[in-house]
């Protein structure tokens, strides 16, 4: 006579498949969030950065450029400059359009208290606010493009995300070419980041 119910072995064998099917959904759920936040990290990036680009490009645009080979600028008036290897630039901006008159030089230079990693290249910190690096003791990883002029001096756009930024100088001067690289933490693992790059071409009219 046959007796009803499962056998020990039957048991096991359902337990097992029930802790892998769990197991399995847990995966697919914790991949499918960690999508989700990179999705959302690099959009964020992507809006900061272009949103800085705007900004930069306002007063760059208007630069003084380079002379043509043969010929000057106006006495005093400093044509626009890279500075830091590149991590900076010096410029002026006409103030009239008869080219009569000119403001005092502006400088955008980029600042990090963010330590490079070892054999980054360009050199990339961890975005992490690392022991040592809070140089100004306000609890942020500060690490943006400052304007300076007078004296006086601002953060441009609200990205305090930038890993690195570089200004060059192409086509003989007449294009300045803008490299940006923001990286934000996703989640509180350190080896994962949200990174972003982009590259803008500003000619500069004068």
């Amino acid at each position: 006579m046959n007796k009803s119910g499962f056998t020990l072995l039957e048991l096991t064998i359902s337990t097992a498949l029930i802790i892998v099917v769990f197991a399995l959904g847990l995966i697919a759920v914790k991949s499918s969030s960690a999508s989700v936040s990179l999705n959302r990290g690099k959009a964020q990036l992507q809006e900061e950065a272009r949103r800085l680009m705007i900004v930069l490009g306002q007063e760059l645009e208007q630069a003084v450029k380079p002379a043509p080979a043969g010929m000057s600028l106006p006495y005093g008036v400093k044509a626009l400059t890279i500075l830091n290897n590149g991590e900076g630039v010096r410029f002026q901006i006409p103030n009239n359009e008869a080219f009569t008159s000119f403001g005092t030089a502006i400088e955008y230079h980029f600042e990090t208290e963010d330590s490079p990693v070892a054999g980054s290249n360009p050199p990339v910190g961890n975005a992490w606010l690392d022991p040592g690096e809070d140089a100004n003791n306000d609890g942020i990883l500060n690490r943006h493009i400052v304007r300076v002029q007078n004296g006086q001096s601002r953060i441009l756009g609200a990205a305090n995300s930038i890993a690195h930024a570089n200004f060059e100088l192409i086509d003989a001067g007449n294009v300045l070419r803008i490299s940006l690289i923001l990286t934000a933490p996703m989640g509180d693992t350190r080896s994962a980041l949200v990174r972003h790059e982009l590259q803008r071409d500003i000619y500069l009219m004068n």
